[in-house]
């Protein structure tokens, strides 16, 4: 499975990107993801470590708790990676949205394309009802992403996740499949 959009960005299973492109991708943007991420143990960024990282994603995909996709774009490969994770069905049918673009490329529209394929797919071909995405107040380039794709600011989560060693606040923002297929409707 591969979806592209028309600026050439495609998405992908992560799983189905080899362990040492997912390897050198963390490599060439571990400072820049730093003060976005949660603190790595140094095996993250080995060879070992990114095989039990590619091993979880192969097997949370095919429990259908997660689905992490890898981002190509401008024929540079793998550049970046979302995911719909923490996946709960029954009457929830939500899920949480993340996503990280090679530091290179920022502001250029490769993270928001990237995030538009990964909520098609969360709607279509999941059939989740709700995205919810939790950023940092700071975080304005992915704030900007989330917009644009169409989430709206739903409140704000005092310390939600531990960041780079530090309990950070999040603005949280959510879509529902009603709202997705509204403005699919008004585009096109």
């Amino acid at each position: 499975m591969s979806t592209r959009t028309p600026v050439d960005v495609a998405i992908k299973p992560w799983s189905d990107f080899e362990v040492a492109e997912q390897l050198a991708f963390f490599q060439r943007n571990r400072e820049a993801f730093a003060p976005w991420e949660p603190t790595r143990p140094p095996e993250f960024f080995e060879l070992r470590g990114q095989r039990l990282v590619n091993d979880y994603a192969r097997a949370e995909w095919e429990a259908g708790r997660s689905h992490s996709f890898g981002i190509s774009a401008r024929g540079r490969g793998l550049v970046g990676r979302t995911s719909i994770s923490n996946v709960v069905r029954s009457a929830f049918q939500s899920a949480h949205l993340g996503y990280l673009v090679e530091a290179a490329l920022w502001g250029q529209g490769v993270a928001t394309n990237a995030v538009q394929l990964t909520v098609r797919e969360a709607f279509t071909t999941f059939g989740l009802h709700r995205i919810e995405a939790a950023i940092m107040p700071r975080n304005v380039r992915s704030i900007r992403v989330a917009e644009k794709c169409g989430l709206v600011q739903i409140g704000m989560s005092p310390q939600h996740l531990r960041i780079n060693g530090r309990w950070e606040d999040h603005i949280l923002y959510a879509i529902t499949v009603d709202e997705w297929s509204a403005r699919q409707a008004s585009a096109g």
